[in-house]
C-alpha cells in the first residue's frame, strides 16, 4: 500500500504529519488520508520521493526492497521511455487502454505526463510487458 510506505518513511525520518503536510502543500488531515490510501496521485508520490530521498519505484508493489539508505532518487517516471515502448509494441493505444480498463483519453493524458494514479501506471506497464521499475 503506497500510503503505508509513505507513513513508514515519515516515521523513519521522525517527520510529523504536520511537517510532511507543510512540505507537500496539503493539510494535516490530507496527510492522514494519504497514509490510508492504496492509490496516491503521482504528484504526491514524486514529492515524497524527493522529500525522503528514495526512488519513485520504491512505492510500487513489485518493489519489495527495504528502505534505501542512499539519498539518490528518480523524481519522475520516464514518460518518453514509456511512449517509445508503446510505439514499438504490437498493440495500438486503443488496445492498451481497453486492456487496462481505462479510456483512451486517460492513456493519452498519462503519455503526455499528466498526473495519474499509480495503479493506472502499473496496469499500463503490465499490459505492455514491463515493470514500473523499468521507467
Amino acid at each position: 500500500m503506497v500510503g503505508k510506505k509513505i507513513k513508514e518513511l515519515a516515521e523513519r525520518e521522525k517527520m510529523t504529519a504536520t511537517k510532511l503536510a507543510s512540505l507537500l502543500g496539503v493539510t494535516r488531515p490530507a496527510v492522514s488520508a494519504i497514509y490510508e490510501k492504496e492509490d496516491v496521485s503521482t504528484a504526491i508520490v514524486k514529492q515524497c520521493a524527493k522529500i525522503f530521498g528514495v526512488p519513485i519505484s520504491y512505492f510500487f508493489d513489485e518493489i519489495k526492497d527495504v528502505i534505501p539508505t542512499s539519498r539518490q532518487y528518480t523524481s519522475h517516471i520516464n514518460i518518453a521511455k514509456l511512449n517509445k515502448i508503446i510505439e514499438s509494441s504490437d498493440l495500438t493505444k486503443t488496445q492498451i487502454a481497453d486492456k487496462c480498463n481505462i479510456s483512451r483519453t486517460t492513456l493519452d493524458n498519462v503519455l503526455y505526463g499528466a498526473d495519474a494514479k499509480l495503479s493506472t501506471i502499473e496496469r499500463i506497464t503490465e499490459v505492455i510487458g514491463i515493470s514500473v521499475a523499468d521507467l
